[in-house]
């Protein structure tokens, strides 16, 4: 996580104020936990700027999901863990979890 973290903070220092705007997305080409796609979501989630545009914390994260974040896993088990996770970041709200309403989808095999 502390990687993560790393990584999200690199980001930040080279687009400053990215987690700020609702415009800007983000997308794991290849996710596996969900781990950076999580974090991402947490930072844009807790930024003043979104909570000041969505102050609604249901439509906060409903935006984030459906219009700012996305992520492309390589297998169906592989999309799950990381829905787990991602979606798990806050119980409080209950999230629609498929494709039609969020960016994040897998390779279909079967």
């Amino acid at each position: 996580m502390n990687v993560v973290r790393e990584m999200c903070d690199l980001l930040e220092k080279e687009n400053p104020g990215c987690f700020d705007d609702d415009s800007k997305t983000f997308i794991d080409l290849y996710m596996k936990s969900g781990l950076y796609p999580a974090e991402i979501v947490r930072r844009l989630y807790a930024s003043p700027k979104m909570k000041q545009k969505y102050p609604d914390d249901s439509e906060r994260l409903q935006h984030i999901f459906s219009k700012q974040v996305y992520g492309l896993a390589p297998t169906s088990i592989i999309y799950r863990i990381a829905m787990n996770f991602i979606f798990g970041f806050d119980t409080s709200h209950e999230m629609d979890r498929s494709p039609v309403y969020n960016g994040f989808w897998y390779k279909q095999t079967e």
